[in-house]
């Protein structure tokens, strides 16, 4: 299976008053000939398809922007896949995938392989098990960027503070994530996570010092070693990749969000899942 993994699109993200959303048309755009041009079978979107504080005009014209530009890709057999992000609205999201399951209805009760050629949403954790056109399966376990919503159930204990919050939310994710790994997942066949999410270890966190009162931070050593691939999302540079584990990458932004990334030159990462 030949996977094409990006992230963090920010569509109708603006620099100030500025649009970006020519910007990010154009990047779209060159994305798709990539999905044509590699014979791409699966494309993996890790979080933040969206940005913050849309309106709905502004939203309607992003996901336009995706039908014009990826409904090739979906005609031909092609698969999305996107997990939501920090900035992705989880109402907006959870309604997206509802109508989307309305009018693609799939049983949540069979097994094996979902259909081809169509955009599957996470807003929550879950396992989505693809087939490429060989037959060969992959199953994608789909861990949403850690929010109380996604991860905490109601009897929670409150919490007082931003810190003690991300904690209880780094244990949830953690738990949901060897939940899945352990119970749901199975081991005869091969395995890619996809997740929104800062990890120890990066250049990123090195530089900026990270801390749980900051974000949700994962430590390196919690990363299963017998994952085939790990797509994530949320560290904009490029090609970020964890040290000694070079299946585990983060994809970067597809565009120059802000002054900060003015010199990064964006990219995408392409995968091959072989037999």
């Amino acid at each position: 299976m030949r996977i094409l993994h990006t992230a963090d699109w920010h569509l109708h993200e603006r620099l100030k008053r500025v649009s970006r959303r020519p910007h990010l048309v154009k990047r779209l755009e060159e994305i798709a000939g990539f999905l044509g041009e590699c014979q791409v079978d699966v494309m993996v979107v890790a979080g933040d398809l969206f940005s913050q504080g849309q309106r709905m005009e502004e939203l309607s014209e992003a996901v336009g922007d995706i039908q014009r530009i990826f409904k090739p890709f979906l005609l031909k057999g092609g698969t999305i896949v996107a997990i939501s992000g920090n900035h992705d609205n989880e109402h907006v999201f959870n309604f997206m995938r509802n109508m989307l399951d309305l009018a693609v209805p799939i049983d949540a009760r069979a097994t094996g392989p979902r259909p081809p050629g169509r955009l599957y949403l996470a807003a929550r954790p879950t396992v989505l098990e693809l087939a490429d056109p060989a037959g060969q399966s992959v199953q994608f376990v789909l861990l949403p960027y850690p929010t109380p919503a996604r991860y905490l159930s109601e009897d929670i204990t409150p919490y007082d503070s931003l810190t003690k919050r991300n904690e209880l939310l780094h244990r949830k994710f953690e738990e949901t994530r060897d939940r899945i790994l352990n119970t749901v997942i199975k081991k005869h066949i091969r395995s890619v996570l996809v997740s929104h999410i800062h990890v120890r270890g990066t250049q990123v966190y090195t530089r900026h010092h990270v801390s749980e009162s900051d974000d949700v931070v994962i430590d390196q050593g919690e990363i299963p070693a017998y994952l085939d691939y790990v797509a994530y999302g949320h560290i904009h540079e490029p090609g970020e990749v964890l040290r000694n584990t070079p299946h585990v990458r983060y994809a970067g932004s597809i565009e120059r969000m802000n002054y900060g990334e003015c010199n990064d030159d964006k990219s995408v990462v392409l995968v091959d899942i072989g037999p």
